[in-house]
């Protein structure tokens, strides 16, 4: 996880505060250190997608994942940016690129690949390309939600 000082002294303010004392008004944090500590690559990039999805969408009724990554991106990860912002447009072309190397081809396609057990035919045929990819976006996506849920929680 790269952060520059001003993130780096919230996020430690924040989880020195969060690890003295639960605060229970912020359950996630708890959620996403679980996640994290899986220990299943899949099952822990799973997850975080579901997390993003869920705690994300702004639609009532059925939820879109595309929606919610741009939502957690937009309002809490880089708060009042655009769609077109280059930190936006980066972590989002990180995200294709990774399921490019997976052979899946939209944002929401490697969250599909896990969510519906396709991972169990294709690891066997994976080269080293693919299982960085995997470590990389469920890294990615571990950063960017922490990052996400530290400016949410500075705003509440």
């Amino acid at each position: 996880m790269v952060l520059d000082n001003r993130e780096l002294d919230k996020f430690t303010e924040l989880l020195s505060n969060f690890n003295a004392k639960p605060d229970y008004r912020y359950p996630y944090f708890e959620e996403i250190f679980k996640i994290a500590e899986i220990g299943d690559v899949f099952i822990e990039a799973l997850c975080l997608w579901a997390f993003i999805e869920g705690f994300w969408n702004t639609n009532i009724g059925d939820s879109v994942l595309d929606q919610s990554l741009s939502n957690m991106l937009r309002i809490d990860r880089f708060p009042g940016a655009k769609k077109r912002d280059p930190r936006v447009v980066s972590i989002r072309k990180k995200i294709i690129e990774q399921n490019e190397v997976i052979g899946a081809k939209k944002v929401e396609e490697l969250r599909n690949i896990l969510a519906h057990g396709s991972y169990l035919k294709l690891e066997n045929t994976w080269k080293e390309a693919q299982w960085t990819a995997i470590y990389a976006q469920r890294d990615l996506l571990l950063e960017t939600v922490l990052q996400a849920l530290v400016e949410h929680n500075l705003k509440s």
